[in-house]
């Protein structure tokens, strides 16, 4: 991976921070988009850069619980840019997660935030890319508690987690990290993650805006395709495609056909453009194409409802846009080196289902879904399927 960059209004909670505690950054160690006071929604730095300027005001202040103190007070939606703003305005903390999972690159390049849901909690997992060489614990920690302090915000619950996990070291005693949670804190794992209870994705938002996320999707979409390539924009949409038919096909006993409206036509309609045009977008990218993409949805989501033990496989092939048990069997098979079946049987006892969390009946007899959560979803109709 080259260079990674992040949005520059990353750093503002941690000047404002560092300001508070009686001290000030040097300016000649900003960059040049901060002469003229807040930088453009727009506007990134390096990674390493960042984290040096998170690490600098760190220790100005002398204070060895900075980026939680600056995470809770001085990070908002907006120092997310776009995507926190998206967040933000939706209508339940589930379409928040949603929206927060499909925009994350726009906040660092190349980053995944992706949920575990078992039923009683919510893992949200962040990215396991190789972190940089100059990682600022101060920045990561921030990110968390700003996490926990927007929830608790915008749905006013006094939201306590179940687990926080970092990636990184302890800064300070690991009791006082507990105290600041309320809950058990691990450090030096895989990945970075937040065990919640499930309950949250049902919480409506005191901030819901329709008319916001109306008119600011596309704009994200938009720069989503500049800064991950259309190839991603166009995964993330036919993967919704397939799981809200999963959502669809678990609810009824009507429905025997897959899922359909994935055809190429269909999928630039559904985002905002004309086949010719999403055609020629890969055409310029020259990274992949609309069937390679369509094969990437169709194994993520295939690997993440097998996970789940009541979900049939042959709900599974439907759902992925397979006309028939056997071919999606030969599919599978070519993907992973082992059949549906065989899969399944191996992860038995490891506690590893993956769905959208804002999915409530992936399990026969669960609640209705969340409505609006993946209202930029088109309609699981039209042509599309495979044999």
């Amino acid at each position: 991976m080259g260079l990674r960059t992040v949005l520059a209004s990353q750093v503002l909670p941690a000047l404002e921070a560092v300001d508070r505690s009686g001290n000030r950054l040097d300016n000649r160690l900003l960059p040049s988009c901060f002469s003229y006071g807040a930088p453009a929604s727009n506007e990134r730095l390096p990674e390493d850069l960042l984290c040096a300027l998170w690490d600098e005001a760190a220790s100005l202040s002398g204070e060895p619980d900075f980026g939680l103190r600056a995470g809770e007070q001085f990070m908002s939606a907006r120092s997310f840019g776009i995507t926190g703003m998206l967040a933000w305005h939706s209508k339940t903390a589930g379409a928040a997660l949603t929206n927060a999972s499909r925009y994350a690159a726009l906040v660092i390049d190349g980053s995944h935030l992706n949920f575990e849901h078992d039923g009683q909690v919510v893992s949200i997992l962040g990215s396991d890319d190789p972190r940089p060489k100059y990682w600022s614990r101060h920045y990561g920690e921030a990110k968390k508690q700003a996490f926990l302090s927007l929830l608790r915000r915008s749905t006013g619950l006094p939201l306590v987690p179940h687990l926080v996990e970092f990636r990184h070291a302890p800064g300070m005693d690991v009791a006082l990290y507990e105290q600041i949670f309320g809950c058990r804190v691990k450090f030096s794992c895989p990945r970075d993650r937040l065990v919640l209870p499930a309950f949250i994705l049902d919480a409506q938002l005191k901030t819901y805006d329709p008319n916001f996320c109306e008119q600011h999707k596309p704009l994200a979409d938009s720069r989503l395709i500049v800064s991950g390539g259309v190839g991603e924009l166009v995964r993330q949409y036919i993967r919704q495609c397939f799981e809200q038919y999963l959502e669809r096909l678990m609810s009824s006993t009507n429905l025997s056909s897959p899922c359909r409206g994935v055809s190429q036509e269909e999928v630039a309609k559904g985002l905002g453009m004309s086949s010719r045009t999403l055609q020629r977008r890969f055409e310029e990218e020259n990274k992949s194409n609309f069937e390679s993409e369509l094969k990437a949805a169709s194994k993520e989501v295939a690997l993440r409802a097998i996970a789940v033990p009541h979900i049939s496989l042959h709900e599974v092939a439907l759902a992925t846009g397979f006309c028939d048990d056997r071919t999606f069997r030969k599919h599978f098979l070519r993907w992973t080196g082992v059949t549906p079946r065989a899969y399944r049987s191996s992860l038995r006892g490891k506690n590893t289902t993956s769905l959208d969390p804002t999915r409530h009946d992936q399990w026969r007899g669960r609640p209705a879904p969340i409505t609006n959560v993946l209202s930029s979803v088109g309609p699981a109709e039209g042509a599309g399927a495979r044999a």
